[in-house]
């Protein structure tokens, strides 16, 4: 399914807790080499991104424009976002079903 690369929109958690620069990198690399991305983007049904946030980074900083092939996920899934006791980082557990 393919859907306009400007209306996916990015959850608080993905903006808040930017990737390690390494794994951008290697994303970056595999772009230069093949212009295309090594990992698909999830969306939901409302589109939302729910994995390939790296992927979405990539595309956007080479100023990808138009629409990008996606996979949707439409079962009912409930995220649990959390912090442990003394640790300043947001953990997501997803509970299928």
């Amino acid at each position: 399914m393919k859907i306009d690369f400007t209306k996916i929109q990015i959850p608080d958690v993905f903006a808040k807790h930017p990737p390690k620069e390494h794994k951008i990198k290697e994303e970056r690399e595999y772009y230069a080499s093949y212009n295309d991305i090594s990992h698909d983007l999830v969306v939901n049904k409302n589109g939302i991104l729910l994995d390939g946030y790296i992927s979405y980074l990539v595309l956007k900083e080479n100023n990808f424009a138009g629409e990008v092939e996606v996979k949707q996920k439409n079962r009912k899934t409930m995220y649990v976002y959390a912090k442990h006791p003394g640790i300043d980082k947001e953990f997501v557990w997803k509970v299928p079903n």
